[in-house]
């Protein structure tokens, strides 16, 4: 299985469109967004969870910026 990252902060205007992309691309893949905003996206990307069950949401309390996101979410696939 493939996993795909999506870093995140503050995304909640784009995400929706971003990952709906994603699945369209990628339908097979897991796909784990690591959230270090404050925004709607976690909400956003729950919504679309209980209709793509290969969707994941983690909110990175301790965000330190992308490369961190990306650490995160390689430990988390």
């Amino acid at each position: 299985m493939v996993s795909i990252i999506v870093p995140a902060r503050n995304e909640g205007k784009n995400i929706t469109d971003t990952l709906n992309r994603l699945r369209e691309v990628h339908p097979q893949a897991e796909v784990i967004v690591v959230d270090g905003g404050t925004d709607d996206t976690g909400d956003r990307v729950r919504e679309l969870q209980s209709e793509w069950k290969s969707l994941r949401y983690f909110l990175n309390v301790d965000d330190r910026g992308k490369g961190h996101a990306i650490r995160v979410g390689i430990g988390l696939a």
